[in-house]
């Protein structure tokens, strides 16, 4: 892993490594409610200056799919948000209990398949 840039200085690509390497990054990353079409336009005009955490909708396919769904949706959300850096996937809110296992599993194995920078 490359070295982060000095503190004020960070790309979206260097905050996301400095969090995931447990420093303190320039800023916080943003949580929001999950929507593609803003994730998509908030991603376009400030993915240089943003960090973005969550983008997988607790409501949908982890809670009611199936792992195919859940996948589909991770690779969808990491095409549309990777690009440049910047994107922590998770969930957008806390899983809720009735989502399956297998759900869960398949999400961050989805991540791991897909989302390596």
């Amino acid at each position: 892993m490359r070295a982060p840039a000095a503190k004020g200085k960070m790309t979206s690509r260097e905050r996301v490594l400095t969090a995931f390497a447990h420093q303190e990054p320039d800023r916080a990353p943003v949580n929001y409610f999950a929507n593609p079409g803003i994730d998509r336009r908030l991603k376009e005009q400030f993915g240089d200056r943003l960090t973005f955490h969550g983008c997988v909708s607790t409501a949908g396919p982890p809670a009611y799919g199936s792992v195919r769904e859940v996948t589909q949706t991770v690779r969808e959300t990491l095409a549309c948000m990777m690009p440049g850096g910047g994107y922590c996937l998770s969930p957008t809110h806390l899983i809720q209990d009735n989502t399956p296992t297998e759900n869960v599993l398949g999400m961050y194995e989805a991540a791991h398949q897909y989302g390596v920078y």
